[in-house]
């Protein structure tokens, strides 16, 4: 069992038609510690981008999608966080 750990200030919105995400928006999270030209907002709205046009059919473990915008521009334990929490909403069909 994984455990997450979500601050207070975390807020996602996703709105998807379809099954494919046509919006989202993320506050709450911050950007990497070692990289001092991202700034939290720039973080967050990397990561929603991300998940722009992606099918939740398709998506079968959020850290791995949240990961690949991750690597320098969003702390890595708040991307761990956040992909946990959906792991456990949009658990994929066996």
């Amino acid at each position: 069992m994984l455990t997450t750990t979500l601050t207070k200030q975390l807020q996602i919105t996703l709105t998807a038609r379809h099954a494919e995400i046509q919006e989202a928006t993320i506050s709450g999270i911050y950007s990497h510690p070692g990289n001092s030209l991202i700034t939290n907002e720039d973080a967050q709205r990397l990561l929603a981008e991300l998940l722009l046009k992606q099918k939740l059919h398709d998506i079968q473990n959020w850290n791995d999608l949240l990961l690949q915008c991750s690597e320098d521009s969003v702390n890595p334990a708040d991307v761990q966080n956040v992909g946990n929490w959906l792991n456990g909403i949009f658990r994929p069909l066996d």
